[in-house]
């Protein structure tokens, strides 16, 4: 049986202060999008899957806005799960780590 894949895109706007900096895969503070699948409704056990893509080419100034493709694949079990999108600097932290807003969407994976 194949994983349903989903890809979402979001829209993102830099209200802050800061450049965004995207460098390369590797770049330490480069801010990607990041995506966390938890199984039930607890954000605080390990994550069961989770990608952290790039948001674009270019840096991202204050007041601008960027996109980014997110592709989920789905459980292979079915029950209540939990997708949190937040932003993350690389090898710093999380934005939520500083306060900012996570989008929390709740999921239900089904057998069809």
């Amino acid at each position: 049986m194949a994983l349903a894949e989903a890809h979402l895109k979001a829209t993102i706007k830099n209200i802050g202060n800061s450049c965004w900096p995207t460098g390369g895969t590797d770049a330490g503070g480069a801010v990607r999008a990041g995506y966390y699948l938890f199984e039930g409704n607890n954000a605080d056990d390990p994550p069961t899957g989770q990608s952290r893509p790039q948001l674009g080419a270019q840096d991202v100034r204050p007041g601008e806005l960027t996109e980014a493709s997110l592709e989920l694949n789905a459980p292979r079990e079915p029950g209540d799960y939990l997708l949190r999108l937040d932003l993350v600097a690389e090898r710093i932290n999380r934005f939520a780590s500083f306060g900012s807003n996570v989008v929390r969407v709740p999921l239900l994976v089904k057998n069809c």
